[in-house]
């Protein structure tokens, strides 16, 4: 199961890098000065890979109920791996979505680190090497939709 996961997780993830250029109808949620927020990216991202089905009931993050419209995508991007809830139990989605949010999402979600061990340090690393960001500190920068979008 695990490494058909992985293989699935890789194929999609090329998939996703590939349209990110094209751009994703679905960060329409952004706010005014065009920052997009997490939960229109986890919504774009989920919708790409086809994660929406999910195994739990319980939420994961607190602030995420089974009756928001993205439970569904929270839930399944947590059990695979793309999410974690490490540094806090809340997903904060209208919070604007940071690069390196982002960037980490896409390098947990390409399973090109050990999901289970990786540190933040590692995946910003990873994310850095294969070009999703330039730099550590640009990983605190807000992402527009254009970001991802690749205008």
């Amino acid at each position: 199961m695990k490494c058909f996961r992985k293989i699935v997780a890789i194929i999609v993830t090329i998939s996703l890098l590939c349209s990110i250029s094209v751009g994703f109808s679905g960060c329409s949620s952004n706010t005014n000065d065009g920052a997009l927020t997490r939960g229109a990216w986890i919504t774009a991202l989920a919708e790409k890979m086809g994660l929406d089905e999910y195994q739990s009931d319980a939420n994961y993050f607190r602030d995420i109920k089974s009756d928001n419209p993205i439970f569904s995508y929270v839930q399944s991007s947590y059990e695979w791996g793309v999410l974690d809830h490490q540094d806090s139990p809340y997903f904060y989605e209208d919070f604007k979505a940071k690069k390196g949010f982002i960037a980490e999402t896409i390098v947990r979600a390409s399973t090109l680190l050990d999901n289970d061990s990786a540190t933040e340090d590692e995946i910003i690393a990873c994310a850095i090497e294969n070009g999703l960001l330039s730099s550590k500190k640009e990983a605190n920068q807000n992402a527009k939709k254009a970001d991802v979008d690749g205008k």
